[in-house]
């Protein structure tokens, strides 16, 4: 992920990251079920939902432990 986005995700407030973590989930579990059917387009996509998934996670850990960056 780029740091501008990163910046993005932190700027949001604790219910818009929290649906933000469920849209980016839902879309992984879409893909993942594509794949089951049909070969996928683009492998990297996987890859980057989860690294998002991680960092919108990480930043909710963070603002539940106050810690600031």
């Amino acid at each position: 992920m780029k740091k501008k986005e990163i910046k993005e995700l932190r700027s949001l407030s604790d219910k818009d990251l929290q649906n933000a973590l469920l849209d980016v989930q839902n879309k992984l579990r879409e893909i993942r079920f594509k794949c089951k059917i049909e070969r996928p387009s683009n492998i990297m996509e996987i890859r980057n939902l989860k690294r998002k998934i991680a960092v919108i996670k990480t930043i909710m850990s963070e603002r539940r432990l106050g810690i600031n960056k």
